[in-house]
């Protein structure tokens, strides 16, 4: 079993998390999270991501009303291909090779789960190299 999450910037949700970690570990259940949100994980398919500033990828800031820089990050090279509030996600980026892209770029960032509460990082690769018997 896994439980995944992500980790945002809500103080209420670092508490939440830290709570629930004695206890999936209790019951056995592995724990993926990135931080600050899952489409950082998917940046990391389709960008080199060594280009960005870190601060501006862990701050996350609103860009606009309704974007957040990630989230527009991946609508400027998806193009039409992603759109967050409409659940739109153009799939054929899911690659062998996007995968192992960002998988790599993971490794750049903060990969301890106990760590990533407080830090740019994703372990999502530990779930996917699971998946893909890696």
């Amino acid at each position: 079993m896994w439980v995944i999450w992500d980790r945002e910037k809500v103080e209420s949700r670092k508490k939440h998390i830290l709570e629930m970690i004695p206890i999936c570990k209790k019951k056995n259940y592995h724990i993926a999270m990135t931080n600050p949100l899952f489409e950082f994980w998917l940046l990391m398919h389709i960008a080199d991501i060594s280009l960005y500033n870190t601060d501006d990828l862990y701050k996350n800031e609103k860009v606009n009303t309704v974007r957040r820089f990630i989230d527009k990050e991946l609508s400027n090279i998806l193009k039409d291909g992603y759109n967050k509030k409409k659940n739109k996600f153009n799939k054929n980026i899911v690659t062998i090779e996007n995968i192992t892209r960002a998988l790599e770029q993971e490794k750049s960032f903060e990969v301890n789960l106990a760590k990533i509460i407080d830090n740019l990082g994703s372990n999502i690769g530990s779930l996917i190299s699971k998946i893909l018997n890696i």
